[in-house]
């Protein structure tokens, strides 16, 4: 028998999005902004790109009680680490930026290297961020409606 055991989390951010049907406000986005740089700030710290910022990645609050008897609904977890890949080689050195064959990633908060299948570095996935916070606080980007017409 093989088991995988986690913690359960909560709903995702493309859940609570849209179940609203409208945008979070400037101090829920602010809010999931900090927690967010501060989970992609782990990951890099632990040598690693996440390359895959989506709604669908990010939970919020879990099941578990905190020891108050309050659901910690506020809390933002990342999941969802497929496309997680190394960002230094096996000396300690920044991998090269060279062009590769398929683009890896999420299309919508993609970064303009991704688009390119250029090596991403940390500066994509931060790049990727800014394109999250600007979707969740407006629902929509400026270049979507341009990709959608094509």
């Amino acid at each position: 028998w093989s088991y995988i055991i986690q913690d359960k989390l909560g709903k995702t951010l493309e859940d609570y999005l849209f179940e609203r049907n409208e945008a979070f406000t400037e101090k829920t986005t602010l809010q999931v902004g900090i927690q967010l740089l501060d989970s992609i700030k782990l990951i890099h710290q632990s040598g690693f790109l996440y390359n895959d910022l989506k709604l669908n990645n990010i939970c919020v609050g879990d099941a578990a009680e905190l020891p108050n008897h309050t659901k910690s609904l506020h809390k933002i977890r990342v999941i969802d680490f497929g496309l997680a890949q190394r960002f230094h080689d096996e000396n300690g050195n920044h991998i090269s930026c060279k062009k590769h064959g398929t683009f890896k990633g999420n299309i919508i908060f993609a970064s303009k290297n991704a688009f390119n299948l250029l090596t991403q570095s940390r500066r994509d996935d931060l790049i990727s961020l800014c394109y999250f916070l600007l979707y969740i606080i407006d629902g929509d980007l400026p270049f979507l409606q341009r990709f959608e017409e094509q």
